[in-house]
């Protein structure tokens, strides 16, 4: 684009009323998201390889730790931020389709106290989110069994899709 075009897509804008900080907003809050995501997932690695020797159990509770301390991060700098826009419910539902139910009971735990902390009025909501994202996790857990590392990408866009409506579900 030109800078003429440029500058007539910005009148555009601000003709309709449309205010461009939403938008900075938006794409920071959903930048800031796919960070926490990609590190969650680093972590995860790091942990798992240092969790090799002990049993199932610990690794469960470390890997919803540390999903559990993800979905709190994100729901703290969401609300600092003025705006609901997290990924509490993919982070639980990850851990639970990962770990079971021990790691996403676990990191629901944690993200509903901390939405309880720091929403107020919310909390009802983020809580009504983290619960069907523990449901939702679980049914694909049993329904996918050990083998959800052999699945294409396209359960994981159905996940998120599924996750996506319930959420604004229940922030409507």
């Amino acid at each position: 684009m030109t800078m003429k075009q440029d500058l007539c897509a910005l009148a555009v804008f601000r003709t309709v009323g449309f205010d461009m900080s939403i938008l900075i907003e938006v794409v920071y809050a959903i930048s800031m998201n796919i960070t926490l995501l990609l590190f969650l997932a680093f972590a995860w690695v790091a942990v798992q390889r240092n969790m090799a020797g002990y049993p199932t159990l610990y690794g469960n509770v470390a890997l919803g730790l540390l999903m559990g301390s993800g979905a709190a991060v994100g729901i703290l700098a969401s609300a600092q931020m003025g705006m609901i826009l997290d990924v509490r419910g993919a982070i639980v539902a990850l851990a639970t389709l990962f770990g079971g139910p021990v790691p996403g009971s676990v990191a629901a735990i944690m993200a509903i106290i901390t939405s309880g902390i720091s929403e107020g009025a919310l909390a009802i909501a983020g809580t009504a989110t983290v619960l069907t994202a523990l449901a939702i996790g679980l049914w694909f857990y049993r329904r996918f069994d050990e083998h959800i590392r052999d699945q294409t990408w396209a359960i994981f866009i159905i996940l998120g899709s599924v996750l996506a409506v319930s959420a604004m579900f229940w922030m409507m």
